[in-house]
Formats: C-alpha cells, sequence, structure tokens
C-alpha cells in the first residue's frame, strides 16, 4: 500500500535520526532518500537514509551504529577497505512510519549510490 504522508512527520523523524547520526559520526553525510525525500511522491510509508563516510570511519562508524540502530541484512554487508556497505534500522518509529532504514557507505564506493537520485527530488510529469 502506498500513501503520500505528510510531510511534516517525515521532516521530523529526517532531522531526528540526522542528529543522532552526527553525534555518533560528526563528520557523515547524511541524506535523505528514497520516494519520501520527494515531496508529493507516493511511499511504503518508509523513510531511508544515507550516511557516507571515509574508508578510514567505515568500520568505527558501523560499531557505532550498532550501539543505536538494529543491524540488517548482515549476510550482504559488504566492509573492505575501500568498498562498504551497512544496513541498519532505527528502532523506535512514529507509527506514521513501518520502517526507517539507514544505508552506511564508504564515499565513491560502487555502493555510493542512494545519494544521485536527490537531483531528482522534483519529478517531471
Amino acid at each position: 500500500m502506498y500513501l503520500i504522508l505528510c510531510k511534516e512527520v517525515i521532516e521530523a523523524e529526517y532531522a531526528k535520526i540526522k542528529n543522532k547520526i552526527l553525534e555518533l559520526v560528526p563528520e557523515a553525510e547524511v541524506e535523505h532518500v528514497g520516494s519520501s525525500a520527494v515531496s508529493g511522491m507516493l511511499t511504503k510509508k518508509d523513510l531511508d537514509i544515507t550516511v557516507r563516510v571515509r574508508g578510514s570511519d567505515f568500520q568505527s562508524a558501523i560499531e557505532k551504529f550498532k550501539e543505536v540502530f538494529v543491524a540488517e541484512h548482515e549476510d550482504v554487508w559488504v566492509v573492505g577497505k575501500n568498498e562498504g556497505l551497512a544496513i541498519f534500522k532505527e528502532k523506535n518509529i512514529p507509527p506514521d512510519l513501518e520502517s526507517v532504514d539507514i544505508m552506511l557507505v564508504i564515499k565513491d564506493s560502487r555502493f555510493d549510490e542512494f545519494h544521485i537520485f536527490n537531483s531528482a527530488r522534483t519529478p517531471r510529469l
């Protein structure tokens, strides 16, 4: 089921999670991605966030995230010197959302692609 969620709900939850992430990893780049990042777009009641870090900060960020977020799909994680992808979920989400997914990636790795879609925030219909 796809819905258009109240923009204020999405923005408030994103701001809360972004602040939490930046407390853990101050040098990270945090971006709201996915359909809920596009105003007026239908969404599955989820919030997707990409966190971009340097390769040298990736393992430390994973350890910090594990203390605060729920690790997800660890079987598909890639943890290497120059490549990295780790997926997490927020534990406490408002009732208006079904999930908050956080993709931790190494900047400029092959997994650093989620933020690219932000350039399409205003769809041309």
